[in-house]
């Protein structure tokens, strides 16, 4: 899970969404530490600014509908 929440926050610093560590963390039910962590390996393979494939295909509200799933 911890994986997928550093992929979200990435993906969120990418389009511009402001979602916390915290909420990002709490929702996957991991400590902010494991996301820093695994964030920050994999900000040394991928810039969320120009490395997202989807950045210029998904909008913030979007992105808003897929942060309030349930699952997450």
């Amino acid at each position: 899970m911890g994986i997928a929440a550093a992929f979200l926050y990435m993906a969120c610093l990418g389009v511009d969404e402001k979602r916390t560590q915290s909420e990002i963390a709490q929702a996957a039910g991991i400590t902010e530490m494991t996301l820093r962590n695994i964030y920050r390996v994999m900000k040394k393979q991928f810039n969320p600014a120009t490395d997202l494939p989807f950045k210029s295909q998904i909008t913030n509200k979007q992105l808003k509908n897929i942060s309030h799933d349930p699952i997450l």
